[in-house]
């Protein structure tokens, strides 16, 4: 029956005919690859199909089965879509990828609907059934066999370290790794890697939220290696500690995210304030702690001065004479210093601008020299004046950067740069004027102690040599730079909050019994966590290879085997010690977000590191390498002067400072790429205001130059609207490509809105613009803060398993189905 004889006669097989026409050329029976097409022109192309419904019904009179079966399709399954996405599309949820991603799945049910009806109007006009071939993948099964092909899990031979070195780590962690699979073969393959990023609390609670999404959906018992750094330690530890404890059900402690919180959760909320007193007495306790930490730094540096003021004394008879010359002895020192170097620097200019920074310094010294008088004038009118008020003044002045900084003054980034640039200026003014004042005073206690003005006074130099010896033998014998400082008192707030579970005397756990299950009758055997890497940085600032000086440091790992980092070497974890014992969790996980430090690697500001010291503005930790020739365990006052002047710090040293991992790598995905993990889930909650990806695009250069490792992601998506704050969506995919080996995957989850979340969320974020890059520096998050971060990383987890993404079918059960999934949707194009 020919075409015209079918429809001319039939007014329904006509309109059918002229509707077909416009249907099957559409969006609306086809199947629209997740990266491709435009979401927006897909909802404006259903719309138009009620107008051509329209126009072939009108142009056909007579056509009552059509008509009928039309209407009763545009009623029943356009209709409710169309109309329940028009009010979205206008509100701009079409243009996030999670309002995206659920038009795409009320799309792709749609489809079915369409294609149905699609297959009844053909045989109306045609007498025949509807078969028109569907558009073809993006990525093609053969495709995406190839990029699913094995990857062996380990650090390559000869990669960075002595080969002995590397196969023992590669050995311990993939005998845990099939402990944790359940499996003898320890030839492990398509390793799952979960990088938690730095970012104090903020990240912790984002992090925890994931995590918790991820046991819901059934990843998270597929993970073998998790990294962390920093404020994505205190949610590693944990995780660690719980899972491990659970051999049973490893993730049933993180589960349950939409409520009621388990056991684990619902005390981990109150202990979230870590840092925060619970009254008068505990603040007045954390007060006095550091007020007295710093005071005792300061013995080793007042003994000091107390010798060059004795010195002074003994030999004033021959200096005394010579003040009076002493800025002509400077000019001239000067001058020479001018010749020398106009006349050497074309032969050797190297040695010719030592030279002249040697002259230039003696010149430098000696005008310091010359105006003391002047301000030993100054101070004996501010004593004879007003000398509490004086002495007051100068140290709130001094010690401001480090109340700014610990007590929490601000929590908004703006404000808290601008106070603690502001802090650290008075100080560095008010600091040389303290040191020379006691300088002073100690002339005045030597020289004038009963009154009398004699040239010596025997008496007062005797009690000078006495305070010298005794502030000296304090420094030498008892001062510990690790137990004065902050960090310690940040390590035992961790502790409490993050490691401790609920059996008595585990608060301190060393890293060698990390996931160690213990049952009722006291018995251990492997738990079911993965294999933890805590990340943290060694300072190197005078190191002797030419790349980490440029980088002022080291990426080091603690970890159950092994702790170390290549340049500084690996031993076995438990011969790392400290003066509590072994490395335990809580020490590690403190070391790992010891964010402030006079030497913070890629982040140091070298021209204020001896003041940030002398301030003990430190979180780090001083360690002694296994192995050296110094058995001692105290960091004594040497290690608090190598950090005020940057001298014998590099990787041959016996003691080492470690400090915030974030200052090398924020991500924790480095050492993943290191071990070559076929599957990497990130999450990112690092501040990013200025859409600078600083996180993301550091281990992106590192991974490069170090390993030759390419990753390309695409951040488009991942911007933030210059209007609204919001982006598009909270994930990305990229290929990780690693040199003459299989392909992996990073799956990047940041911690981002894109204006669908929670009510909840949109409420705080109503109230607290800077949510979700509130400031680092605030560390006592209330209920609803943690709240609005934990619902955030669970949502931008939850976005992933839409019906869009992962199909129709039943979900993924294991990772590697999932990546899959992600990436026949996710992956850019040109994959």
């Amino acid at each position: 029956m020919g075409h015209d004889e079918d429809t001319g006669s039939n007014p329904d097989a006509k309109a059918a005919h002229e509707f077909l026409a416009e249907l099957r050329t559409r969006i609306s029976i086809q199947p629209l690859a997740y990266q491709d097409g435009d979401e927006t022109r897909a909802l404006e192309s259903l719309v138009e199909i009620f107008g051509f419904a329209r126009a072939a019904i009108k142009s056909n009179p007579g056509c009552e089965e059509f008509a009928r079966k039309t209407s009763d399709m545009l009623n029943t399954v356009l209709r409710p879509v169309t109309a329940k996405w028009h009010p979205r599309s206008i509100a701009g949820e079409l243009k996030t990828r999670d309002g995206a991603s659920e038009f795409r799945s009320d799309l792709a049910a749609l489809r079915l609907g369409l294609r149905d009806f699609a297959d009844t109007l053909h045989r109306m006009a045609y007498d025949s059934d509807f078969a028109d071939l569907e558009m073809p993948p993006v990525i093609s099964r053969e495709m995406l066999d190839r990029l699913f092909e094995d990857l062996p899990y380990g650090i390559p031979a000869g990669h960075l370290f002595d080969d002995p070195v590397h196969e023992g780590i590669n050995e311990s962690e993939a005998l845990e790794i099939a402990a944790r699979r359940g499996t003898d073969d320890k030839r492990i393959s398509n390793a799952v890697g979960l990088a938690l990023s730095g970012g104090g609390v903020r990240s912790a609670s984002f992090c925890l939220g994931a995590c918790q999404s991820l046991a819901d959906h059934g990843m998270l018992k597929d993970v073998d290696v998790m990294s962390t750094v920093s404020g994505g330690g205190y949610a590693g530890a944990f995780i660690s500690r719980q899972m491990a404890a659970n051999t049973a059900n490893p993730v049933a402690p993180l589960m349950q995210r939409d409520g009621p919180d388990t056991d684990a959760i619902r005390k981990l909320r109150t202990k979230v304030k870590y840092l925060s007193p619970s009254g008068f007495v505990e603040k007045w306790s954390m007060i006095c702690s550091l007020v007295a930490g710093m005071l005792v730094n300061w013995v080793g540096l007042a003994a000091i001065l107390s010798f060059v003021v004795l010195i002074v004394i003994l030999t004033q008879s021959i200096w005394q004479d010579a003040q009076r010359i002493l800025p002509m002895l400077a000019l001239i020192a000067f001058a020479a210093a001018l010749i020398v170097f106009a006349v050497s620097h074309g032969r050797n200019r190297t040695r010719a601008i030592r030279r002249f920074s040697v002259l230039a310094a003696i010149a430098a010294v000696l005008i310091v020299v010359s105006l003391i008088s002047p301000l030993y004038a100054l101070y004996r009118g501010i004593i004879d004046a007003e000398p509490a008020i004086g002495a007051v003044a100068l140290a709130v002045s001094a010690s401001l950067p480090t109340v700014a900084r610990i007590a929490g003054l601000v929590t908004r980034r703006s404000a808290e740069l601008m106070l603690m640039r502001a802090a650290l200026v008075v100080s560095s003014i008010a600091v040389p004027i303290i040191c020379l004042f006691f300088s002073f005073a100690l002339w005045d206690l030597a020289t004038n102690p009963l009154g009398v003005k004699p040239l010596v006074n025997w008496f007062g130099v005797f009690g000078l040599v006495a305070l010298t010896v005794f502030l000296g033998l304090i420094a030498a014998f008892t001062l510990d730079v690790n137990l004065t400082g902050p960090g310690r008192l940040y390590r035992n707030r961790l502790a409490r909050s993050f490691v401790a579970t609920t059996r008595e005397g585990d608060t301190f756990l060393p890293l060698i019994d990390l996931n160690i299950a213990t049952d009722e009758g006291g018995d251990h055997a492997p738990g079911k966590a993965p294999y933890h890497l805590i990340n943290a940085t060694v300072n190197l600032p005078t190191s002797r290879s030419p790349v980490l000086r440029e980088r002022k440091g080291d990426f080091f790992i603690m970890s159950k085997f092994w702790t170390g980092s290549p340049s500084t070497e690996y031993f076995p974890t438990g011969e790392w010690k400290t003066r509590d014992g072994d490395l335990d969790l809580a020490t590690a996980i403190a070391t790992s977000g010891a964010a402030v430090s006079p030497h913070m690697s890629l982040m140091s500001i070298p021209s204020i590191a001896g003041l940030i010291a002398f301030l003990n503005l430190r979180l780090g930790l001083w360690i002694r390498k296994p192995g050296g020739g110094d058995t001692s365990l105290r960091a004594g006052f040497p290690k608090l002067l190598r950090e005020m002047f940057s001298v014998d710090m590099d990787e041959t040293g016996d003691w080492l400072l470690l400090s915030d991992g974030a200052h090398v790598d924020n991500s924790g995905i480095y050492e993943l790429l290191r071990r070559r993990c076929k599957f990497i889930i990130a999450c990112d909650a690092s501040a990013d205001n200025d859409d600078s990806f600083a996180t993301l695009m550091t281990v992106v250069r590192h991974a490069q130059i170090d390993f030759g490792i390419q990753m390309m992601p695409r951040l488009e998506e991942l911007r933030a609207d210059f209007e609204t704050g919001h982006t598009a969506a909270h994930t990305l995919m990229c290929r990780i490509k690693y040199p003459g080996e299989a392909d992996g995957l990073l799956l990047v989850l940041k911690s981002s809105v894109t204006g669908n979340e929670s009510e909840f969320i949109r409420t705080y974020r109503a109230a607290n613009p800077d949510f979700p890059n509130q400031s680092t520096l605030d560390q006592n998050f209330d209920e609803a803060q943690f709240e609005a971060y934990r619902q955030l990383g669970a949502h931008a987890v939850d976005g992933l398993f839409v019906a869009s993404i992962i199909g129709p079918e039943s979900g993924p059960a294991t990772v590697s189905d999932w990546f899959r999934r992600l990436a026949m949707n996710l992956l850019p194009r040109q994959a």
